[in-house]
Order: C-alpha cells, then structure tokens, then sequence
C-alpha cells in the first residue's frame, strides 16, 4: 500500500450529529431549588442522556473512506482489535443482555469522530484506556503510532466537548490540547 493511497488525518474536534440522545427537560440545580434562581438553570449533561441500543452489546466493525467491508479493515496496515466493556447503564436498560459484559470493536485508525462518538461516554473512556496501554506493549511503526495518537486525541476531543466528562482542557490520552494542529 503506498502513502498516497491512505485518507488524510482530520485534526479538529467537531460537533457530534452522530447519534441522539434522550430528550428530557432541564433539571432545577440546587441553587434554584432553594429559590435563588429559575429553576431551568441547570441543564443535564449529555452523559447522562444517552440512549443505550441492543446493538451497544456486540461487535462491530469501523466502516469510513475505503475501508467499507471487514476484509479491508482487517487487512489494513493500521488494524486494531480492541476489546472494550459494555456500558453497565446498558445493562440496567436491557436485563436480557446482562450476562453481556465486553464487545470487540474492529478498527482502522485513526477512527472517525462520528464512530467513536455512537460508543457513548464510557466506552468511549474505556477504549482510550486500552489503546493507551497497547501503544506501550506493541512495538509499532511511527506511521502507526501518530495514527492511533489521532484516534486517542479524538477520544479525548468526545470526553470533554461532547460527553463534558472531562474538565475544559484535560487531555487524559492524547496529551494534545484541543484543536492543536
């Protein structure tokens, strides 16, 4: 495979439209309990809106570009297999799967933002995790390695500007900060 046959890297973070979440009202925050403000002051965090599927418990595979059925991914230079858990929210939304507690996630790197963002908050965190410790314990190409650091900088992009689990400017897997070129 040459290099110019492989799809630029995107860099910056954008807006997710990838997936909806739960529409629920605003809840009073305390402050507006106590009667010191409207009580439709506190909006709830996308985290705890998400909208779990039956398809949040199995393998799946990261279609984007060329790579658009499982023999080409598989057979990327830039493959990876992850196994990642399952959201345990899920579980509380789907009893039938509970026995249910990691799925496999096929990928081509770095992953497009769209795909990371349908694992949800959790996953998502969890997939940074185990990619951070693979670039540790697998001795990879240069090439490979600043492909899984765009996926880990999109992982983190997703945790703090989309799912605001993280704090404004933490950088938990890519070390990068936001929108950094």
């Amino acid at each position: 495979m040459n290099e110019s046959s492989i799809p630029p890297v995107q860099t910056l973070a954008q807006p997710s439209t990838a997936r909806p979440l739960v529409e629920l009202p605003t809840r009073p925050s305390a402050y507006a309990a106590s009667g010191g403000a409207d009580a439709s002051t506190a909006p709830i965090r996308s985290i705890q809106l998400w909208k779990f599927t039956p398809k949040d418990f199995e393998e799946f595979v990261t279609f984007w570009s060329k790579y658009t059925t499982d023999d080409l991914v598989k057979s990327s230079p830039f493959y990876t297999k992850t196994t990642i858990i399952v959201d345990p929210r899920a579980k509380g939304q789907f009893p039938e799967k509970s026995e249910i507690t990691e799925r496999i996630m096929h990928a081509v790197h770095p992953v497009p933002r769209k795909q990371l963002q349908n694992l949800g908050p959790v996953c998502l965190h969890n997939l940074g995790a185990k990619l951070e410790e693979e670039r540790w314990d697998v001795d990879r190409t240069p090439q490979f390695n600043a492909r899984v650091q765009e996926t880990l900088a999109r992982v983190d992009d997703a945790l703090e500007l989309i799912f605001r689990v993280h704090l404004p400017g933490t950088r938990v897997f890519s070390g990068r900060q936001p929108f950094e070129f």
